[in-house]
């Protein structure tokens, strides 16, 4: 599908966000998206959506030409009406059924292609166009504040160390990345909570 052709839908997308909104919004799991015409459309505040966005858009970018790649949807269409809600337009990629003996080799296959990709131009802590990390250390899976570093990230894991254990503030030995530390592991950087 067309990027200008979704443009045409923009009213419909909207209509059908807005009525899922309405009969959907107090069911326990409720998910802002919807499929319509071939299309997954998330829609939320800006705030939330632009970082996932621009994550959709490198990733999908870099899929498009790699015959190794995981399927990643295409970004079709990007869009904020009214200073409501904004909207993201993505190809929807129908579920396909994998073999039970297959999913856990599939499973890591994508996640080697994700490990092996190249930085962005800019790369930061949390997702692509700002916006705060997501990941299981952070209490509700969401970091409290934006880390402009590596750095930062230790300094603050330092101090949530010394508060949890009763330490005092001036650890002799602060945690300091290396091999083994929790930053520079393969599980930090592929486990995040990006939705």
């Amino acid at each position: 599908m067309q990027s200008d052709t979704v443009s045409g839908l923009r009213q419909d997308i909207i209509r059908r966000c807005g009525e899922h909104e309405r009969r959907h919004w107090l069911e326990e799991n409720f998910r802002r998206h919807v499929v319509f015409q071939g299309l997954f459309v998330k829609f939320d505040n800006y705030e939330l959506l632009y970082p996932q966005y621009k994550t959709q858009e490198y990733l999908s970018e870099l899929a498009a030409d790699d015959v190794t790649a995981p399927r990643i949807p295409r970004v079709y269409d990007f869009f904020t009406q009214d200073d409501t809600w904004t909207y993201l337009v993505m190809e929807y990629i129908e579920p396909k059924h994998i073999s039970v003996p297959d999913l856990p080799r599939r499973a890591a296959e994508a996640l080697q292609w994700l490990r092996g990709l190249r930085l962005p131009n800019d790369p930061q802590i949390g997702s692509l166009g700002g916006g705060r990390a997501h990941h299981r250390i952070f209490k509700d899976y969401m970091a409290p504040l934006s880390f402009s570093s590596i750095e930062a990230l230790e300094r603050y894991l330092n101090v949530v160390r010394s508060c949890l254990f009763h330490l005092p503030f001036y650890i002799s030995q602060p945690w300091c990345p290396g091999p083994g530390s929790p930053v520079n592991s393969a599980e930090m950087q592929t486990q995040s909570g990006q939705h």
